[in-house]
Formats: C-alpha cells, structure tokens, sequence
C-alpha cells in the first residue's frame, strides 16, 4: 500500500485504487467531489456553495470537515 492510499483509508476510502481517475466521488455524507477540468470541487458538509481544490485528498478533507 503507498502512502497515498494509506492517505484515502484514513479518510474511509479502504480500496482506492484508481480513484483519482474519477469523474465523481461520493463522501460518506452523500455529497460529491466533482473533478471539473483539472481541479476538484466540493461543498462543505454544512453549506451548498463550491469550493475548488488542486488535490482530491484535500478536496475529500474540507467535504467531511476533517482538517
């Protein structure tokens, strides 16, 4: 397992494999990451507007209000 897959089982994801090639990952709480050109976009678990991110680990983090 490499460090970055050690990052997502942290955040819950146990198989992450090939999970930055997605279009859309859903967060625990329902809601989505959306990859939109280059960047991910996420909404906070407590709000509806959009938030972009360079990294989808970061983008999963502020999704769940993990920091």
């Amino acid at each position: 397992m490499t460090d970055r897959e050690r990052q997502y089982a942290d955040l819950g994801y146990e198989y992450a494999e090939g999970i930055e090639r997605a279009n859309v990952v859903n967060l625990p709480s329902g809601r989505e990451v959306r990859k939109v050109g280059e960047r991910w976009e996420v909404q906070p678990h407590n709000d509806n507007y959009w938030v972009a991110f360079d990294d989808l680990i970061e983008a999963i983090k502020f999704g769940i209000g993990k920091k």
